[in-house]
C-alpha cells in the first residue's frame, strides 16, 4: 500500500491543481479536503486533492456541492506501490 503523504497526492494527481488544470510546481501547490475538516472530513486519498493556492483560497470551507465552487471530482486513492 502506498504511504499517504503529500507528496503522493501531487504525484497521484501529476502535480495538476484539480479544479482549474494546470499542472504546477510542489511550492505552488497545497492540499485540499474536499469535505472541509471543519464538516467532519479526513485526512484520506478520498478526500484530499491537489489545490493551486488560488483555487484552495476561492474554495475555502465549501464543499464541492455548494455553488461557489466548481470542483473536480475527488481522486481515488492508489492501488499499490509505485
Amino acid at each position: 500500500m502506498v504511504r499517504f503523504s503529500r507528496k503522493n497526492v501531487y504525484l497521484r494527481d501529476n502535480h495538476r491543481c484539480q479544479y482549474c488544470g494546470v499542472q504546477y510546481s510542489d511550492h505552488e501547490l497545497t492540499l485540499d479536503h474536499v469535505v472541509p475538516r471543519v464538516d467532519g472530513g479526513k485526512t484520506t486519498w478520498t478526500n484530499v486533492v491537489t489545490a493551486c493556492g488560488a483555487c484552495n483560497r476561492r474554495k475555502g470551507g465549501r464543499t464541492r456541492s455548494r455553488p461557489a465552487c466548481r470542483c473536480a471530482p475527488a481522486r481515488p486513492g492508489p492501488s499499490g506501490p509505485r
